[in-house]
């Protein structure tokens, strides 16, 4: 469903390119797709880490406990 949206010419992103990125990552990973999507917006912030409360998140690249 995510991936219809991203094709839709009727809905404006804010980055498509970040959408696709995070749809990959949680079809990969073991966290839910806003996690990612929010990891996604911190790397193209030239962000390093983003602080989760979500132990099976903490296990992944680029999520670390606050």
């Amino acid at each position: 469903m995510v991936r219809q949206l991203t094709e839709a010419e009727e809905l404006v992103l804010e980055s498509t390119e970040r959408v696709v990125r995070a749809l990959r990552a949680s079809q990969r990973g073991k966290g839910g797709f806003a996690d990612y999507l929010i990891a996604s917006r911190a790397h193209d912030a030239a962000r390093s880490t983003v602080l989760t409360f979500d132990r099976v998140l903490l296990a992944e690249p680029g999520f670390d406990s606050p």
